[in-house]
């Protein structure tokens, strides 16, 4: 997530401009206060990061009026690989020691 953080400030100025994040969650942050959050931001971050996802939320609390949540979705196909890969060790070590 902080490669992500660190793309989105670079991307909205936020060091000049301002803007704030806050963390929800190891995968998850909130970006309040941003001056614009155009649509070529937004097709650099998900070109960027494809499992990233963007949804824009009204919120009053924001000066800007809006807030972005920015989310990345985990993949579970590697871990079904990878589980599969190690029962299979498994298995074939079971099987090594029965055969001897």
């Amino acid at each position: 997530m902080d490669k992500v953080i660190a793309s989105v400030r670079a991307k909205c100025n936020m060091d000049t401009l301002g803007g704030r994040f806050c963390h929800t969650g190891l995968r998850e942050c909130l970006i309040y206060d941003v001056e614009e959050f155009s649509e070529t931001t937004w097709s650099e971050l998900k070109s960027e990061f494809p499992r990233l996802q963007i949804d824009v939320q009204s919120e009053a609390t924001s000066l800007s009026g809006f807030v972005i949540r920015l989310r990345l979705v985990t993949s579970h196909h590697q871990r079904v690989i990878v589980t599969g890969a190690l029962l299979a060790a498994m298995c074939a070590v079971v099987a090594h020691c029965l055969s001897t």
